[in-house]
């Protein structure tokens, strides 16, 4: 099945999901009206382009055409929460047009967009020294997570870097990164998965489950790409879980990696108080718009 047609099931799946529930409409009025406001928000362009940026941090998140609005949403939030912001390289999945590039600089005026070949330029990065993993990176193009680890690490040269993942709302600071930053730490950090999605490996072990990769977090010399072509010369790249080896990759390389409060960054669940950011997962995409655009609307279009 093509990309396009993968597309218009899971949007059909997301739309049946709300109909089920009861939230048809309001789904569709914040996905395709309220949402759509982001877009000639000049306050919010303002407020964002006032922010400091940090010399020593880099910001990696994966976007494309088709989640251009949620991209928006979801780095807005960030902006406006977080009290530690980088440099920011936009990861395309291949799908960004013109136009999706004039509106992110439009908003992120000191951005840089990544496109998938970039990472083999010699000028630019130092993939090539690693043979295995740039033959991985080179079999699996169409493996577009993989350029949220692999891409990030070689085309980014700051001390930290932070990837996160576009269907993401931001509901409070993230202070156990910011205290890394700030403070020179050694943590790395990802989140929990409530699901099991491990790798399995050649000798018949597996590897990775309960860890989510939709924030990363780490200082980029306890990233260790030595450490990756061990991993992938011991992964079973025919087996299905492959689709999330970017996860295990990163639980399997990062030094001093911890896991962040799940009460604080959360996958399921409502928002509270104490919810500093909360994860819209494919099974769960339509509560992007449902719950999580109505509670923070007032926020990002600057209304009273």
């Amino acid at each position: 099945m093509n990309s396009r047609a993968n597309k218009i099931r899971f949007e059909l799946f997301i739309a049946r999901k709300a109909f089920k529930s009861g939230r048809l409409f309001i789904y569709l009025y914040n996905r395709f009206f309220v949402a759509k406001k982001i877009y000639k928000n000049n306050k919010l362009k303002e407020a964002i382009k006032s922010k400091k940026i940090r010399d020593d941090l880099s910001l990696h998140v994966l976007a494309g055409n088709g989640v251009m609005t949620m991209f928006l949403w979801s780095l807005a939030s960030f902006y406006l929460e977080s009290s530690v912001l980088g440099k920011l390289y936009v990861h395309s999945d291949g799908t960004l047009t013109e136009k999706d590039k004039k509106i992110i600089k439009s908003f992120f005026p000191d951005s840089v967009v990544i496109e998938g070949d970039e990472v083999f330029d010699k000028d630019k990065s130092d993939l090539y020294k690693y043979e295995v993993v740039e033959k991985f990176r080179k079999e699996n193009p169409d493996f577009i997570h993989g350029r949220k680890f692999i891409d990030a690490y070689f085309l980014s040269d700051k001390k930290f870097h932070l990837v996160i993942d576009c269907d993401i709302l931001w509901f409070g600071n993230p202070t156990e990164i910011a205290e890394q930053v700030t403070g020179n730490g050694e943590k790395s950090f990802m989140t929990k998965d409530t699901g099991e999605y491990p790798i399995h490996f050649k000798d018949g072990t597996t590897f990775g489950a309960g860890f989510n990769s939709g924030i990363d977090f780490y200082k980029k010399d306890s990233l260790s790409m030595n450490k990756f072509t061990e991993f992938l010369n011991k992964v079973e790249h025919s087996h299905k879980s492959t689709h999330f080896i970017e996860q295990a990759g990163f639980a399997y390389v990062l030094k001093n990696l911890e896991i962040l409060s799940y009460e604080r960054y959360s996958i399921k669940g409502g928002v509270t108080d104490k919810t500093v950011s909360k994860h819209y997962v494919g099974p769960r995409r339509e509560m992007f718009f449902v719950g999580g655009i109505r509670k923070i609307k007032t926020k990002i279009l600057f209304k009273k």
